[in-house]
C-alpha cells in the first residue's frame, strides 16, 4: 500500500511516480503516478525470475508509460524498497 501522506501531493507540472515494495511479494512493486490537476494512475510491476518485468498500469499516455519503463530499470539494478521521483514533462 503506497503511503497516504505522500501520495496526496501532485505537481502543478510533470509527473510523481512512486514505486513501493510489497510486504507480501518482495518482487512486486506497488505504483502511483501523480500527475497535474488530481490526476493519478495506479498499477504494479513485478519481476519474474528471469529477470524479466512485468509493468501492468492502466493509462493510455505514452509519456507516463515511457517514465515508467525507465524507473523499472533503477527498480531492476539497485532493488531499492521505495522510490520516488519527480520528472518534467518536456
Amino acid at each position: 500500500m503506497l503511503r497516504s501522506s505522500s501520495s496526496d501531493l501532485h505537481p502543478t507540472s510533470g509527473g510523481r511516480f512512486v514505486f513501493e515494495q510489497t510486504r507480501e511479494d518482495r518482487s512486486r512493486y506497488d505504483v502511483g503516478v501523480y500527475l497535474p490537476e488530481g490526476v493519478e494512475h495506479h498499477g504494479s510491476i513485478r519481476f519474474a525470475e528471469d529477470g524479466e518485468s512485468i509493468v501492468e498500469i492502466e493509462t493510455d499516455d505514452p509519456w507516463v508509460r515511457e517514465q515508467v519503463e525507465k524507473l523499472v530499470r533503477v527498480l531492476r539494478r539497485t532493488k531499492q524498497q521505495r522510490i520516488v521521483r519527480w520528472r518534467p514533462r518536456e
